[in-house]
């Protein structure tokens, strides 16, 4: 198993150094404008815009945003804020066990509990792992854990607040809002995270409605039809949740003037990513993530050890590629907005979208 991760922490060094060594000569001016002037001369419209030049300038633009770094910062504080999160929410199943009743509820943990004890082999996540979050969520399922709502959302906000520096770097508009208007923005955006979080779990596991839309297909005599349906529109239903929060961190994140039809392709693009970044992480844990091999007394707290980093350290890069993709996509409908702009415009150079007040 150390061997394994050495190897794979070998050949991550290895992508990580030609990637700065592409970094250099890419960031030469001349290449860029060679680029940039290829796909001017042989372009792929759609809806007005020239594909293969966007793509250039959306990854110019990430180098220049810092994407990878602010994506960084945003991931420092996803995991500073993990346990008041979880407190969070087993909360928050609480409040859901209030409304639906307590059997749902418990579908909920379940499918919390799996997912996570997912990610270890199965006697480490028995013995350690899922005693762990079964034990959070239930204690605070029994009261209000307003401490660790507070603090949750506090860190997250510190994370949108991050994602919001990145979009008004994208649209090249400078902060002009006051610290505590900045303060409720982050705020509300994590309190939206929250619930869309919340939402697409309650999608995904008892179905629309918390459950409801259940008893409403059965009293209708509806109700094989509605399971049939329901499978079907699941994932898409949930992906179109989570098109929404995108479209409304893209509105409302940058301090200038967007309209929603500007936000979504950027949000499309982020949920797409965001599905490939999971599946991504589903693949590394069932190609090299834990197995149960007979281990010795003296070996068996090595192997818990090195499993619980190693799944620590790839859940950190999942987060870390998700708020990279999620940044990306506002640098897309920044690059989008601008393009469009140029092209309503004689001249052809580099004219900067308006920020807000």
């Amino acid at each position: 198993m150390i061997v394994a991760w050495l190897a794979v922490a070998l050949v991550a060094g290895g992508i990580v150094a030609a990637v700065l060594r592409w970094r250099q000569t890419a960031d030469s001016p001349a290449l860029a404008t060679r680029v940039e002037g290829l796909t001017r001369r042989h372009p792929i419209s759609l809806w007005g815009v020239n594909l293969p030049y966007l793509a250039v300038r959306t990854v110019r633009r990430c180098g220049d945003v810092r994407v990878t770094g602010l994506a960084a910062e945003m991931t420092y504080y996803v995991l500073i804020s993990l346990l008041p999160l979880a407190s969070a929410l087993g909360a928050a199943l609480g409040f859901v066990e209030r409304m639906v009743g307590r059997a749902e509820a418990d579908r909920l943990e379940e499918a919390i509990v799996e997912t996570v004890g997912g990610v270890f082999d199965e006697d480490v996540a028995t013995d350690v792992v899922i005693p762990i979050v079964e034990g959070t969520l239930r204690q605070e399922r029994a009261g209000l854990a307003i401490g660790s709502i507070v603090i949750a959302v506090w860190l997250a906000s510190r994370m949108f607040r991050a994602a919001i520096r990145a979009l008004d770097d994208a649209y090249q508009v400078r902060e002009r809002r006051t610290f505590l208007q900045q303060v409720l923005l982050g705020v509300g955006l994590s309190f939206a995270a929250i619930v869309t979080v919340l939402v697409l779990v309650s999608l995904i596991v008892i179905g629309p409605l918390f459950g409801s839309g259940r008893e409403v297909a059965e009293a209708a005599e509806i109700g094989a039809l509605f399971d049939d349906t329901w499978n079907v529109l699941r994932w898409p239903v949930a992906a179109v949740v989570c098109i929404a929060f995108l479209v409304a961190l893209y509105r409302f994140g940058p301090n200038t003037t967007t309209t929603w039809r500007q936000c979504w392709p950027g949000a499309v693009f982020g949920t797409l990513g965001l599905i490939v970044a999971a599946w991504g992480f589903q693949v590394y844990l069932r190609v090299a993530g834990p197995r149960t091999p007979q281990f010795d007394d003296s070996t068996v707290a090595v192997d818990i050890a090195t499993q619980v980093l190693g799944s620590v350290l790839a859940g950190v890069l999942w987060v870390w590629l998700s708020s990279i993709v999620v940044l990306a996509g506002g640098v897309l409908n920044a690059e989008i907005t601008r393009i469009r702009e140029r092209s309503n415009t004689p001249d052809d150079g580099e004219s900067p979208v308006r920020g807000g007040a």
